[in-house]
């Protein structure tokens, strides 16, 4: 059986927040767990870009791309693990600018 990829939030050319807030009013849930997010994210300015990853009421905030600051209007893919009880969100280190993409889709979801 294929498995089509669940888009989990999807952003064009919305403006950044603040330096270290969160990008989503909503943190992403899994639909299945274990799975994995694959992400695409550029942005008008440069940065390191974090994820914020919640579970039990404990966040931890990890540097993607080894706390390199990604490249003003530059495309990158990510992916994460996400299991049973995570949320995820994004934060950015710098202020100003704008998300020109943010993809998060689901890729590998478990099957019941």
């Amino acid at each position: 059986m294929s498995q089509v990829p669940i888009q989990k939030t999807l952003i064009h050319n919305q403006a950044l927040p603040a330096a270290e807030n969160n990008w989503l009013s909503t943190d992403i849930t899994p639909t299945n767990t274990p799975t994995l997010f694959r992400i695409m994210v550029g942005t008008s300015i440069t940065g390191i870009l974090k994820v914020a990853i919640t579970n039990e009421g404990n966040t931890q905030v990890l540097n993607f791309k080894e706390s390199v600051s990604l490249v003003a209007d530059s495309l990158y893919d990510f992916e994460i693990l996400v299991h049973s009880g995570d949320t995820i969100n994004f934060r950015f280190s710098t202020t100003g600018g704008t998300i020109r993409v943010l993809d998060v889709q689901e890729i590998y979801s478990a099957v019941a």
